[in-house]
């Protein structure tokens, strides 16, 4: 991961990379609508999302920002570590919750069913 990387130029560039992915996902995502009034799946996964944008936005990107170019000091890789593992921990939450929801909406539709 970019982060992990350490490389202030890097970690910039992949990270705004994956905010732009998020969003045109997100447009996709609330572009498309409900399936047969069923917004389940689209809720949960525009939470995911909005998780991922707010920790690229609101943690990562602004301190990677402020690092200096070249090697870091300990100090400021342990903070990108703990800046990675504080996203880490939490994505479980998320991924739990849309996994529940697309089973949910799989099972309800009876996609991939034999008939």
């Amino acid at each position: 991961d970019a982060v992990q990387s350490y490389e202030k130029q890097r970690i910039i560039s992949t990270e705004r990379n994956y905010a732009g992915l998020v969003n045109r996902t997100m447009n996709k995502i609330n572009a498309t609508g409900s399936f047969r009034q069923d917004t389940v799946l689209q809720y949960y996964a525009n939470e995911m999302l909005a998780f991922y944008k707010k920790s690229l936005e609101d943690d990562i990107l602004p301190y990677a920002l402020t690092l200096p170019e070249g090697e870091l000091s300990e100090v400021q890789k342990h903070t990108l570590d703990s800046l990675y593992a504080k996203m880490t921990m939490m994505e479980n939450k998320y991924w739990a919750r849309f996994d529940w929801a697309e089973k949910k909406f799989y099972q309800e539709n009876e996609i991939g069913k034999a008939e």
